[in-house]
């Protein structure tokens, strides 16, 4: 009987170890997991907040990028603004009488030079630029350096046919356009495109210009540079007038 209940306890000691043991492999296995898993948990974390501050670095540099393009596009507007209102009053221009009183308002912000007074049958020529009239080189556009400018007046002693005929060549060609248009109540043929110059061909003007038949004369309104000056120019022709 001692023998057998010696065995049986053995056997039941035995089984107490293995469920021991089996007990904590399965909670080492348990913690294996949790900490397996608390560190994927971590490193998402980790992940998830690298990504947040870089998506908030982003977000934070596209806010500025776009705070500055805003400020710098109020100061261009603002700047816009104080030129046109620096514009204003206009002046008046007034040509000679015996020239057929052309007269037209221009920026006061613009300088005015006459190059030629038209005196003796001679063609009239003024420039017109904004602050300071650039040194002219010639008072048409057939020079070797051909210098821009906000407006150019010219009143030729021609007819205006044998005026538009020097641009024929160049309408043909398709360079430049030309149309039969009203400016402040007066009939005018006018010209937009690459204007001639037949003294440096790769030295050529684009522009837009106004001829208008005063009496036996012929009045041009031309500005050059494309639409650099064209908002003016577009208002000075609009205030055109002559007897």
């Amino acid at each position: 009987m001692k023998v057998l209940e010696k065995n049986t306890n053995h056997k039941y000691n035995r089984d107490m170890k293995k469920n021991r043991r089996g007990e904590v492999e399965g909670s080492t296995i348990v913690i294996i997991l949790l900490s397996i898993a608390l560190i994927g948990i971590g490193a998402f974390g980790v992940w998830a907040f690298i990504n947040y501050r870089e998506a908030q670095s982003n977000i934070d540099n596209k806010i500025e990028l776009a705070e500055a393009a805003a400020k710098k596009k109020e100061a261009e507007d603002q700047a816009e603004k104080y030129a046109q209102r620096e514009k204003n009053p206009n002046l008046v221009f007034s040509g000679p009488a015996d020239l057929g009183s052309v007269s037209f308002s221009y920026p006061k912000t613009w300088s005015s030079y006459v190059a030629s007074n038209g005196a003796d049958g001679a063609n009239y020529y003024a420039f017109f630029h904004p602050t300071t009239v650039p040194p002219v080189l010639s008072t048409d556009d057939n020079s070797k350096i051909s210098q821009r400018f906000a407006l150019r007046v010219a009143i030729y002693n021609s007819s205006l046919e044998n005026v538009l005929n020097e641009y024929q060549k160049t309408i043909d060609k398709g360079e430049l356009s030309s149309s039969s248009v009203l400016a402040n109540g007066k009939n005018a043929t006018k010209l937009e495109g690459l204007f001639p110059n037949n003294k440096n061909k790769n030295d050529r003007i684009q522009g837009v210009a106004y001829f208008f038949k005063v009496n036996d004369k012929v009045l041009m309104l031309k500005t050059d540079g494309g639409a650099t000056f064209r908002a003016d120019f577009d208002k000075i022709v609009n205030t055109i007038n002559f007897k």
